[in-house]
Parts: structure tokens; sequence; C-alpha cells
């Protein structure tokens, strides 16, 4: 099968990895993938095995990485503008074409691509999030993105019939469980010299840092066994803690470290629970005991679900695990519940979609 991956360009963002690992895994199992992007976008951040394919807006087509950064101007337009003119030079070469963001569905549809079969992997619910960061043309274009004639996988339950989506599948992203590697079954709690908590830090407020920090202070205040470790820092302006550590993961090793690391793993975002979630499954994979607001692939039997925006609920969650209820069952549950979430098996399954008729 051929398969055309346009994207806007190349980010640090978990998105821009997943289509990287399908297109690597796809290439893998023998199909023939490439990626389509503006001559001006930089290397990959998350290497592909796919092919690079950049074209300019009127799809004259190069595999030359370019020097510096982009031109000045509103790259989102000129960016827009080069994947409709490529689509147009080479969509008819392939079987499928697989938009992926907000505003390459636009390109893909409008194309004259011939035969290529359409879809439009919705990763998350991007207005939501445009709202948020104060794009309201973003959002307006994302929104009206999900009319568009193409047909919808999405990597989560949630998003199936979610505020205009009328997806067909649902296609959750995957995880190197090479790199993420299970460290064995975990220790006692209950009389442990020190119980180490982790997060990823963010400074955005959906992301619930906020109520870990209060769930540590609390914790703590109550025994000082605890202690915090929080990835990338991004905490609070003026907030410290004398048993608070930041790390710092270099790539993904050390962030598999970091993991590893852990005793217990708290994911407390406040919005689209039932989305499947990096952290979670990452940590889930390490062999780390997860606390979670309620993120894929977590449940009751394999993690420990907390209520929204409640320090309290996640701290009293710590607490059950230390004591020791179902700790070893549920961690043990959790890792072979990611097994599902292998690459080539994600791959497959995306695969499975553009083959129906």
């Amino acid at each position: 099968m051929r398969i055309l991956i346009p994207v806007l360009g190349f980010g640090q963002g978990g998105g821009h990895r997943v289509l990287s690992e399908l297109a690597s895994a796809w290439t893998r199992a023998g199909h023939d993938v490439a990626m389509l992007v503006h001559e001006e976008a930089g290397a990959p951040y998350f290497p592909t095995q796919a092919r690079i394919i950049r074209t300019d807006v009127r799809g004259r087509l190069t595999d030359a990485v370019p020097e510096g950064p982009p031109k000045a101007g509103f790259r989102g337009l000129r960016f827009v503008r080069s994947l409709y003119a490529g689509l147009g030079r080479i969509g008819r070469d392939y079987d499928v074409i697989l938009a992926n963001h907000s505003l390459t569905p636009w390109p893909v549809w409008a194309a004259r691509t011939g035969r290529a079969r359409l879809f439009y992997y919705i990763q998350a619910y991007e207005p939501e999030v445009f709202k948020m960061e104060g794009h309201p043309v973003k959002r307006l274009l994302s929104a009206l993105s999900y009319r568009l004639p193409l047909r919808q996988i999405v990597n989560g339950p949630l998003y199936l019939d979610y505020k205009g989506i009328k997806a067909q599948a649902v296609v959750p992203f995957g995880i190197d469980l090479e790199t993420f590697r299970f460290k064995g079954p975990p220790a006692p709690l209950a009389g442990a010299e020190e119980i180490v908590l982790g997060c990823i830090g963010s400074s955005g407020p959906t992301k619930g840092t906020a109520y870990v920090l209060a769930a540590f202070e609390k914790l703590w205040a109550q025994d000082k066994r605890y202690r915090l470790r929080v990835a990338y820092g991004n905490l609070p302006e003026g907030w410290s803690h004398p048993a608070c550590e930041i790390v710092t993961p270099a790539d993904d090793s050390g962030l598999a470290a970091f993991y590893r690391s852990l005793d217990i793993l708290i994911a407390a975002g406040t919005v689209q629970h039932g989305a499947p979630h990096y952290p979670v499954l990452e940590a889930m994979a390490s062999g780390t005991a997860v606390v979670t607001t309620g993120y894929m692939p977590a449940h009751e039997s394999n993690s420990w679900l907390a209520r929204n925006r409640d320090s309290d609920s996640l701290a009293e969650k710590v607490e059950e695990i230390v004591a020791g209820a179902g700790h070893e069952a549920r961690v043990m549950r959790a890792r072979d519940d990611v097994m599902d979430f292998a690459w080539d098996r994600i791959a497959a399954k995306m695969i499975a979609q553009f083959e129906r008729p």
C-alpha cells in the first residue's frame, strides 16, 4: 500500500511523534510511505523511516533539507498552499492520504488526488485547545474540518461522537515497549524508607499540576518519607519544596528512567478524560503505579482513579497504594494491558481501517 501523510511541519509534540512512529511501522511492514511537507520545514524532531518529500507553493518537489528557519510571514497559509500544490502533483500516485491536523484536511479535500482514499486521523479535539490558547480562527477552521468528506479515525473512544466529530473507528497511539521497559513487580511501600511520587510538570491549567503539588504537600506534611520528582519543571512561579526534585530527561531513554525511578506517577489532567495519555501509558509500561483522573488505558483494575480537580482525592489514592491495597496486582495488570499499544500492533490496526470498504 502507498500511503502519503501531509504535515504542516515537524514539531516536538506527541502528535508529531505518533505520525513518525506510524510511518516507520508501516515502512517496516513493507508499505511505501512518504510524508509531504513545505520545503522550508526542518528535519523531523522524531526520526522516521518514511521518505520525506518537500514541496513549494507551486508543487515543485525536492528532498533537500533547508538551512535556517522558515521565511517570515504567515507561515500557516503558505504551508497549507504548498501542501495543496504538492498533493495536486503526487496525490493521485497514492492509495491512501492521511490528513492529521485541523488544517491539513483542507488541502487534502480540495486537491485533485484521483482515486486515493482520504482519511483524517484526529488525535485530540483541537478547537478546545485553540480556544484555551486564544486562536479563534484556528478554532473555527478546526471545527469546520470535521465536516469535510474524509473518513475520520480518532485516537480514543471519547471522540467517536464528540462536538462535531463523527468518526468511524478508534486507533489509539502506541508506545515503544523496548524503551519503556518493565522494571519488575513493585515492592511493598508500607515499610519503605522513602516513597517517590512523580508527575510531568506543566504550566497549562488543564494539565492538573497544581492539584498534584497540593496533594504532595498534604502527604508530606503527614509523612516525611514522601518525595516528589517533576519531569521538565514548568512549575507555578514561586513554588518550591525541600522534598521536590526537578528532572529534565534528555530523550526517551531518560524519560523512561524517570518513570522507573518512581513508585507512583500522578496524571491529574482536568479535560478530555477517556482519551489516551502518554504519561499513563509510559508509566504503566515501566511498572510504576498510576494515579489518574481517568485517561486511557486506565481503569479500576490497573490503576487508581481519582476525582477530577481534587487534590484530596489524589492524596487518598496515593495512601491507598502505600497501604498495599491491590498494589502489585494492578501494576501487573497494567503491564499486560499496554501490550496492545506496541507500535506494530497499532500500525496494523490503522492499516485494517485503510483496507475497509
